[in-house]
């Protein structure tokens, strides 16, 4: 059994998101691998562009609307936290 740092149960979506970085920044589309109550994984085409900080939108008008912080990077996967 492999041994688990999350806290909630992951739902598997594998779906379009946008990240807005903010700053006047356009958005960037990436896609929504899986997402708990408390963070998600992202792929992007390129993650070494992805900022530390940034709002995470399920659709390109902003709702619902995640800020997040990159907990880690792997390639062109990130994970995420949400936070306040």
């Amino acid at each position: 059994m492999a041994f688990q740092m999350r806290r909630g149960v992951r739902r598997v979506m594998d779906r379009a998101a946008w990240i807005n970085p903010g700053e006047g920044l356009p958005l960037r589309q990436c896609v929504l691998a899986d997402i708990s109550d408390s963070g998600a994984k992202l792929t992007f085409q390129d993650g070494d562009e992805v900022p530390h900080a940034f709002s995470l939108l399920l659709t390109r008008h902003s709702h619902p609307c995640y800020p997040c912080r990159v907990v880690w990077r792997q390639n062109n996967v990130i994970g995420v936290q949400f936070v306040d």
